[in-house]
């Protein structure tokens, strides 16, 4: 689990298993309550054969109530009924406050200083799916994870019990990041904590909350490096109409396939479009674009080559850069060496890019997921 003791660069010898990062990051977690709409689900919790716009919007407020009141019992206090099919991302703000675009909600807000419950749904249409959203709370995020996990499942549990429907139709994602600037330490902030990044499910196991053996877990990282103006001044001037950023995003994709191939990193992916990654576990890699959002599929097995997409029409503030993790990347069932590894890189590519340190952020967010399906109750 978390390691707690904050030190400085100065004072600790270097362990390629374990990750120092500002101790100035920020921890999310979340997870999400899955249930597909179904015809035969809404006939078994109405009672009724004939599925109507009423019959619907008493399913929908019967869920959100019971949800709501379910989770109080079980020590829930922060949560959001989500059901019109579209991608919840959760960020940190300073104030509470939901985004909602064509495609996404973007949740923002303060573990320490947000509770409370939200619903977004219209009842009169049938979404493909009812996402049930449980945040936490406190200042404790990852060491007490398999708490909130715990509490959770039991809701989800005794939510299907008091709907009457099975709970194996429910599916679990559980989702954790932490969020940092790699160059704190280059604008004076030397303070660091230490993470092992041991994977979920042997996280939750040494506190006895044991993961179903079918399970989907994923560690990959997202960063956002900054497009300064040192870089597009160093444009050709002849660049054309039609494609005038072209040369930018294919210099920059260059750097990062030289510096990946060096260090012989994989399934990374540089975008330059201005579309979100959504990052996937797939038995067959895949990109796909889609409005707002790019998805990557990745299987953890394959290795797969870099990977860039960018919009040669547009200028972006920043371009992306994501690194998935595969069975190779795991070593003592932790992600720290990963993570160094990457970290590494990143370096490399803003010092041969000519990102200063100093003057500029370069956010690092590491993800852990896990999903599976609840088990059929004999």
């Amino acid at each position: 689990m978390l390691n707690t003791n904050i030190t400085t660069h100065t004072s600790k010898k270097f362990n390629a298993n374990k990750v120092y990062v500002p101790a100035t990051n920020r921890e999310n977690h979340y997870l999400i309550v899955e249930l597909p709409i179904t015809s035969e689900l809404l006939q078994t919790v109405s009672g009724e054969t004939e599925i109507n716009e009423f019959v619907l919007s008493d399913f929908y407020m019967q869920l959100k109530q019971s949800f709501i009141s379910i989770s109080k019992r079980n020590g829930i206090k922060s949560g959001l009924f989500v059901a019109n099919d579209k991608l919840v991302r959760l960020r940190y703000g300073e104030e509470s406050q939901v985004i909602e675009t064509q495609e996404q909600l973007i949740v923002f807000y303060d573990p320490n200083n947000h509770k409370g419950f939200q619903s977004y749904y219209d009842r009169t249409k049938t979404a493909k799916k009812v996402s049930l959203l449980v945040l936490a709370n406190g200042d404790e995020i990852r060491q007490s994870a398999f708490v909130l996990h715990q509490k959770a499942v039991e809701m989800a549990v005794e939510l299907a019990e008091a709907m009457g429907f099975a709970s194996n139709l429910i599916k679990i994602k559980d989702h954790q990041h932490i969020t940092y600037d790699l160059f704190s330490a280059e604008k004076g902030d030397k303070k660091t904590s230490t993470h092992e990044l041991r994977q979920v499910k042997h996280r939750y196991k040494q506190q006895s909350v044991l993961i179903p053996p079918l399970n989907n877990q994923m560690g990959y990282i997202v960063a956002e490096l900054p497009i300064n103006e040192t870089m597009v001044e160093k444009m050709n001037k002849t660049a054309t109409h039609t494609a005038p950023y072209n040369e930018l995003y294919s210099k920059i994709s260059q750097v990062v396939g030289q510096v990946t191939d060096e260090l012989n990193i994989k399934n990374a992916v540089m975008i330059a479009n201005g579309r979100h990654p959504i990052v996937n576990s797939s038995k067959h890699g895949f990109v796909h674009n889609d409005g707002e959002l790019i998805y990557l599929g990745f299987n953890g097995e394959v290795d797969q080559n870099c990977i860039a997409k960018w919009n040669s029409t547009i200028l972006t503030n920043t371009f992306t850069l994501v690194f998935v993790a595969n069975e190779n990347d795991i070593n003592n069932k932790a992600y720290g060496r990963f993570v160094n590894r990457i970290q590494s890189a990143l370096k490399q590519i803003s010092n041969k890019l000519d990102i200063e340190p100093q003057s500029n952020q370069l956010m690092v967010r590491f993800h852990q997921n896990i999903a599976y399906q609840i088990p059929k109750l004999d």
